[in-house]
């Protein structure tokens, strides 16, 4: 893939009736139009953990996805893709994506994934969850 700063700074180099400031702005326009793959960043708990949620309560988990051109983000519970429903709900704030679950179920404990894709490249993450019952002394392992 060809890099804009470069192409745009070997025109210039060609081209030495331009000023600092036309440099300057050739620069900053093609440094916007740079793609980058998508990185998830904040993706559930500490490695080696599990979220814990409470059964038939709602629950909301929340990543930071960064790309450019901005990345399409999908979220997959129990390996189906999640769709607005009565159950979920999938939103996006800037860069926060939030997959907000109404009520919680075991069905969580089949994983629940991120993926974000744009024309550099993809990410996922795998988010492992744990449900429990009544009081939090309950959980068995």
């Amino acid at each position: 893939m060809v890099d804009p700063v470069m192409m745009v700074t070997s025109q210039v180099e060609e081209n030495e009736a331009l000023d600092n400031d036309d440099v300057r702005v050739a620069v900053m326009a093609a440094a916007s139009m740079a793609v980058v793959a998508p990185k998830i960043e904040r993706c559930g708990p500490k490695p080696g953990t599990q979220l814990l949620l409470k059964c038939d309560e709602p629950a909301v988990i929340s990543v930071d996805v960064t790309g450019q051109p901005t990345p399409d983000v999908h979220w997959h519970v129990a390996g189906r893709r999640v769709r607005r429903s009565t159950r979920y709900r999938a939103t996006t704030s800037g860069h926060r994506h939030t997959l907000t679950v109404l009520r919680v179920s075991d069905e969580l404990e089949k994983g629940v994934w991120v993926m974000a894709r744009n024309s550099a490249g993809e990410d996922s993450c795998l988010i492992t969850v744990k449900t429990y019952k009544g009081a939090l002394q309950q959980v068995s392992k």
